[in-house]
């Protein structure tokens, strides 16, 4: 996984946490998973700013849903 860029790190993470939390499949999930941007950097290896920002891009992507630094 390390030598994937720091995008498809993230991506796979924010998956497998899914698949792992919330393996009933199906339809879509009001659940959220809650963890912190520091959270995620400290999971994937990078720095804060690396997760906030791409975070953003997801969301601006409808990638995800961002609710109060919770992660759909």
């Amino acid at each position: 996984m390390a030598y994937k860029p720091v995008r498809e790190r993230l991506a796979e993470t924010l998956l497998f946490l899914h698949h792992i939390f919330f393996p009933a499949g199906g339809g879509e999930s009001k659940t959220y998973l809650n963890l912190t941007r520091m959270d995620l950097a400290n999971i994937i290896g990078v720095a804060p700013e690396t997760v906030i920002r791409l975070l953003a891009e997801f969301k601006e992507e409808q990638l995800i849903i961002l609710k109060e630094e919770k992660y759909f």
